[in-house]
């Protein structure tokens, strides 16, 4: 049975483009990072990857090549290792919500990269650890941690059809999302589409 959201999400995102990728490769991404990821993030981004929504984010893929996530998550995770947390003050501190003493990336317990966005100044991450029920979602965004106590297919459903998830340049309220395939290989052609037209003002289908 899907989550509520997900269902959500497919809803806006429409039909798939490709077939969905089948689970092996889902098992090769969690055995080269070395943990599981979250149900309802591997089926959006196996239906739907590689794509960029709205200009403004892509949902990688778990086949091999240029828009590999776990690539991705890798690279990024060892990037964000390198900065110093040391002594800084944060408004919202992940390491207080998830009961860890330091700042960890890209491993159980600590912050995972989820979706690459067009602005460098933010990121998407999801958390897991034994102190929180399930995942959650932090987004962080001109030097801060923004909080969201909610699995990645609620959090993408509340950016596409409300805006209101602390990333800049939100959609248009109830706006169709856009999509644009990111090519595999430079034979690959691209090409843009939209989801059905959502109806519905924001926040009217509730949780």
């Amino acid at each position: 049975m899907e989550f509520p959201y997900l269902a959500r999400v497919r809803f806006l995102l429409g039909d798939p483009w490709r077939p969905e990728v089948v689970t092996e490769a889902w098992s090769a991404v969690e055995s080269e990072l070395g943990f599981a990821l979250p149900e309802d993030y591997k089926k959006i981004l196996g239906l739907y990857g590689p794509v960029e929504l709205n200009h403004r984010m892509d949902l990688l893929s778990p086949i091999p090549g240029r828009w590999n996530v776990a690539d991705w998550i890798g690279s990024t995770s060892r990037a964000w290792a390198e900065e110093s947390w040391e002594g800084e003050v944060l408004e919202t501190d992940p390491r207080a919500s998830l009961g860890i003493s330091e700042m960890r990336f890209g491993q159980r317990g600590g912050l995972i990269p989820s979706v690459p966005t067009t602005v460098a100044s933010e990121i998407v991450f999801m958390a897991n650890s034994p102190v929180i029920d399930g995942w959650w979602i932090y987004v962080y965004r001109d030097y801060e941690f923004y909080e969201y106590r909610m699995n990645f297919s609620e959090w993408l459903y509340q950016y596409l059809i409300c805006g209101d998830v602390v990333l800049y340049e939100p959609p248009l309220n109830a706006r169709a999302v856009e999509l644009r395939s990111l090519p595999m290989s430079e034979s690959d052609s691209v090409r843009t589409w939209y989801g059905p037209d959502p109806g519905r003002e924001c926040g009217s289908m509730g949780k």
